[in-house]
């Protein structure tokens, strides 16, 4: 027969003063009560240290002596027979925490045995029984994590706790329950705080050890352990994150952020002989977190103890601090870049919030490339991309002016100084554009292309399937019905998407197509002249004008090209397949009927699409916009009447002329083409 550890023997209660040895008699005796066991556990809170000790003994031998019933024998007066094993086992780990134990593996073995099947047997019953929720206080799971954390202590003992099956099912039960019931808030007072700043970091300790060789089924009872879904663990690690930043105490110290973001890594690469390469597609637990408004939270925890950092110079250059900074970019970056949709589950305020991050990094961890890198990234796959949303933008301008100010006093390289100078320079068109396209949002024009009528949105109806067309009259409605029906329930005949993105959005859009369409005239104007040049008897009703919003240039923000049939060489979907026919079909009639349009083609980033922003689905959408009421015979007529003043016929000058001579055309071609267009209405 196994020896007892001599902390585990009976007759070292005699060391107690008289009270209190009166007191562990009491709950010692066969006959013992539950008044007395609890009478028993509740004087350890009023005792010194060294008489906490032998107190031990008196609540393991309670805990051996009394069989754990089975779910029959637990009837209606189920509660007198486990009460006093709850306060035994209360007490038991409340004197882990508290007593100085020395680090002995027989010791915390013994203890092992005889607290997990308890453990067990109570966390069972907080599922099957809703009464014993309000019963047993949450702080009882506190004090097992904290008691299975001096386990840690010795090598022996910690396997030994890893090795059993389901504890890590019964620690994520247990944060669940800490997190549901006894979560702290920002009023707790200081002391709860850091008591549960130790549990929630104990927690990840057992949920990473191993990380590098983890028990086959280590996630999986993980996910048990949560709810028995992957939606529940991602829904409670977004939860955890959101519990952390809303308390100062939790949020400033980067281990529960660091902690988090190594468990994801961990997902990710789980059943990997290899770790994956850093851009590699998140978990589906990842994945859940993130939908469920993870980045928001990680974001808000990164500006709460990089604020204090900086503060405190000695944090500054820390390697921690940034190695986190780097782990959570890193995080935003792979979202952005292989699940764009879930861009649509974050707050419209996290652009604003995030580019305070950055800015911070810039000037202060200017040194650190590797995190700069992470920095040039996160602009150009989220930042840059954000702009485009009404609605986050608008969060933008107080962030944008500090942000410019903390980058200006920054010592970054020429590349990402330039970056940085880009970016503001966009933001600053957007946020333009943001302020003034309301006054022309109420305006509309007729869906049917045989009317041109302009008029306020109010004397219109609306297409009540793809709520995106707009028509003066029924019968204008009924006339263009047949042409409008095959892309109605895709998106409308000129929609930017799905009817889900909103009148607002859908009008900030259209605005951002006009003012660079207006800023791009002459260059557009050149291009049709060069189609027309290589091509007397090309159809202008079919040339695409190219909008790219994935680029940053130094000069514009976006880039523009002309070109004919460019739907035709690009891999598109059904929608833009449908489109092309569709317009195509729109294009002759407008030619006979002299109204016009132009076809646009809109490069999105990829972040906008897969649902994203407002649910664009594809690389390419299209646009087609109204231009004005002489259409595109306004540029066939210059290009005749201006090629005709050289002579001869035009497809002999076309390929006879001088390159001077070209230039001299062109540029007329383009005067007269800005000047006559002023004296129209031009509805883009």
């Amino acid at each position: 027969m196994a020896r007892l550890h001599p902390l585990l023997r009976v007759e070292n209660v005699e060391k107690l003063p008289f009270r209190l040895r009166l007191h562990a008699k009491r709950a010692l005796v066969p006959e013992r009560t539950t008044a007395g066991v609890e009478a028993a556990a509740n004087v350890l809170k009023n005792i010194n240290e060294a008489d906490r000790a032998p107190f031990i003994p008196v609540f393991y031998t309670i805990l051996r002596s009394i069989r754990i019933p089975s779910v029959d024998e637990l009837a209606a007066e189920w509660i007198s027979g486990i009460e006093h094993a709850w306060h035994a086992l209360y007490a038991v780990c409340f004197l882990v925490e508290m007593t100085e134990l020395p680090d002995s593996h027989d010791l915390y073995a013994a203890l092992w045995v005889c607290v997990w099947p308890w453990v067990c047997f109570f966390q069972d019953q907080f599922d099957l029984r809703p009464e014993c929720r309000s019963f047993f206080k949450a702080s009882l799971l506190q004090n097992f994590i904290i008691f299975s954390s001096h386990l840690s202590l010795t090598l022996e003992s910690h396997s030994l706790m890893l090795m059993t099956p389901g504890f890590r099912t019964i620690i994520a039960a247990a944060w669940c329950n800490t997190m549901l019931t006894g979560g702290p808030t920002p009023r707790d007072d200081e002391g709860e705080k850091g008591r549960l700043a130790r549990v929630f970091s104990i927690i990840f300790v057992h949920f990473l050890s191993e990380s590098a060789f983890p028990a086959p089924n280590a996630l999986q009872e993980i996910i048990e352990g949560t709810g028995g879904t992957v939606h529940s663990l991602g829904s409670m690690l977004s939860e955890y994150m959101k519990t952390v930043a809303s308390v100062d105490k939790l949020a400033i110290h980067p281990q529960h952020t660091e902690s988090l973001l190594m468990f994801l890594d961990w997902t990710d690469n789980i059943g990997e002989l290899e770790p994956k390469p850093m851009i590699s597609s998140p978990s589906s637990i990842t994945l859940v977190a993130v939908q469920e408004g993870l980045i928001d939270h990680v974001v808000d925890t990164l500006c709460l103890f990089i604020t204090s950092g900086i503060q405190s110079e000695a944090h500054v250059e820390h390697p921690r601090l940034v190695e986190i900074t780097s782990r959570a970019f890193w995080l935003i970056v792979r979202v952005s870049m292989l699940s764009p949709g879930l861009y649509g589950a974050s707050q419209k305020t996290l652009g604003s919030r995030l580019l305070r991050i950055l800015a911070l990094c810039a000037r202060h961890l200017s040194d650190i490339d590797e995190l700069q890198a992470s920095v040039a990234r996160i602009l150009r796959t989220f930042m840059l991309p954000m702009l485009l949303d009404v609605y986050a933008i608008q969060h933008l301008p107080e962030e944008l002016a500090h942000a410019k100010q903390l980058v200006a006093e920054a010592e970054l390289a020429s590349n990402d100084s330039e970056l940085w100078k880009r970016f503001f320079d966009v933001a600053e068109d957007r946020l333009s554009a943001m302020q003034l396209f309301d006054l022309s949002a109420t305006s509309k024009i007729c869906g049917n292309l045989l009317c041109h009528l302009v008029a306020n949105r109010t004397q219109f109806r609306r297409c009540q399937e793809c709520k995106d067309a707009w028509y003066c009259s029924t019968d204008c409605q009924r006339e263009d019905w047949k042409l409008h029906k095959k892309l109605c329930r895709h998106g409308g005949g000129r929609s930017l998407g799905l009817a889900t993105h909103g009148f607002r959005q859908r009008c900030y859009m259209r605005d951002l197509l006009d003012r660079e369409y207006q800023h791009h005239k002459s260059i557009i104007y050149e291009k049709y002249f060069d189609l027309m040049l290589k091509n007397p008897r090309i159809n202008l009703a079919r040339v695409v004008v190219h909008f790219n919003f994935n680029s940053i240039r130094s000069d514009d923000s976006v880039e523009v090209t002309v070109k004919e049939r460019g739907l035709e060489n690009t891999q598109v979907d059904e929608w833009t397949s449908s489109a092309c026919e569709h317009l195509n079909r729109r294009a002759e009639r407008a030619e006979a009927s002299n109204t016009s349009f132009q076809l646009h083609q809109v490069h999105l980033p990829y972040l906008l699409r897969g649902g994203g922003v407002s649910g664009w689905s594809n690389r390419l959408t299209v646009v087609p916009l109204r231009g004005n009421d002489r259409g595109t015979s306004a540029f066939r007529a210059a290009f005749d009447d201006i090629l005709g003043s050289f002579g001869g016929s035009q497809i002999e000058l076309g390929e006879d002329l001088d390159p001077e001579d070209v230039k001299i055309i062109k540029q007329r071609f383009v005067e007269r083409i800005l000047e006559e267009k002023k004296a129209v209405v031009e509805l883009h």
